[in-house]
């Protein structure tokens, strides 16, 4: 009887052992972002054998939202790459981004400028290539233009 109680009394001390490390893994205050939300890592030891994780706590409690995260924090929660990231870089990647935006509107504007002034051309051009198109046999019953009736031979 007394191999029993060891077995009972071994079994629940590695339970207890068990539930106590995994609470007991520390967590490392990373950052915080421009939003509000912050991030944590829980650094890996391997002699109890926890793995290291990372995850972002959000600004706002509301469950059922989910929190913006910068590219930047993304890449570090995902491990892509190994430091958070820094003041400066997420500075510099949002004054790429405008930079970036800018001259997208700017490039869309000078595009719809060509178009409007490629329509007058296109016109233009269209009645030159009609001018200087061969004359081909037209034969009755098929139309040479989508859409307009061919005139009946009699």
């Amino acid at each position: 009887m007394s191999k029993r109680l060891g077995y009972l009394a071994q079994f629940w001390q590695n339970l207890k052992t068990s539930l106590y490390h995994s609470r007991k893994q520390k967590e490392y205050f990373m950052g915080q972002d421009q939003y509000g939300n912050k991030y944590f890592e829980k650094k890996a030891e391997p002699s109890q054998n926890l793995r290291g994780s990372r995850y972002v706590l959000p600004q706002s409690k509301d469950l059922f939202e989910v929190p913006e995260i910068p590219t930047e924090w993304n890449a570090w929660l995902r491990h892509r790459r190994v430091e958070p990231p820094t003041e400066e870089e997420i500075e510099k990647n949002f004054l790429t981004m405008v930079r970036t935006q800018q001259r997208a509107k700017e490039l869309e504007k000078t595009n719809k400028e060509a178009s409007q002034t490629g329509k007058e051309n296109e016109e233009q051009g269209s009645q030159e290539i009609k001018y200087n198109q061969r004359n081909f046999p037209i034969y009755p019953g098929f139309e040479t233009e989508p859409g307009k009736k061919t005139k009946k031979f009699s």
